[in-house]
């Protein structure tokens, strides 16, 4: 009946699709491509969650992988801008001593989501309600950069994270920068994307790596004998 209301309405072409009986009832059944019909992929949005049965040859008790992988890169205000047309009498536009304001990006892309991962805002309040009075995973990473312990709530999604970097910005990328967005990323993925396990590839790079706690550093060393 849904077929032949479909066909009425003009939304899929007449006699279409591929009929054949349904196993158990004997009632024709018409399949159709998901591309048949606009209505096909707004119902699949709205009554199904991304998943599903991947594979035949994957176990049903297996939890299906996805893999994020990472990277930060900074951009500068004028580093394009050292170039500029001239004119007939030699006038051009001023260049800039020195490549401006920067700004760090760090993100994080798969090949199911693409670059980042889009939320809306009731994805949003459900991780939010989830992770509310939780306290990070490293404390240690949570004060340093957030003074607190305590989780916040998250007002967008931090799979791509902007800052400015510098001296007298938000710092430099580092390891209590890395682990406390990963956290927030892995609390989405846990209430959004239950069905799933995940994996995150980083570079080995000085920013991710971490010092021991007790680790000697001539920071923090005195000049002479004695102390901790």
């Amino acid at each position: 009946m849904e077929a032949l209301k479909l066909e009425y309405e003009g939304k899929i072409p007449k006699s279409s699709g591929y009929r054949c009986a349904h196993y158990n009832m004997g009632d024709e059944m018409v399949e159709y491509h998901i591309n048949a019909c606009e209505k096909f992929q707004e119902r699949m949005n709205k009554e199904t969650k991304f998943g599903g049965r991947l594979s035949v040859c994957l176990p049903v008790e297996k939890i299906p992988l996805i893999i994020f992988g990472h990277d930060e890169c900074s951009f500068k205000q004028y580093l394009c801008t050292k170039k500029s047309w001239v004119g007939p009498n030699g006038e051009c536009a001023l260049i800039p001593k020195d490549d401006g304001q920067g700004v760090m990006i760090s993100a994080f892309q798969s090949r199911k989501f693409g670059f980042g991962l889009e939320l809306l805002d009731k994805q949003l309040t459900e991780v939010n309600k989830a992770q509310a009075s939780e306290k990070c995973k490293d404390e240690e990473a949570a004060i340093a950069k957030n003074g607190k312990v305590l989780k916040d709530n998250l007002l967008e999604s931090q799979f791509v994270k902007e800052f400015e970097y510098g001296a007298f910005g938000k710092g430099y990328w580092c390891y209590q920068q890395m682990v406390p967005q990963l956290e927030d990323c892995m609390d989405v993925l846990k209430v959004v994307y239950p069905q799933f396990d995940f994996l995150f590839l980083f570079d080995y790079s000085c920013g991710h790596d971490k010092q021991r706690e007790d680790g000697m550093n001539i920071k923090n060393m005195s000049k002479i004998y004695g102390g901790k």
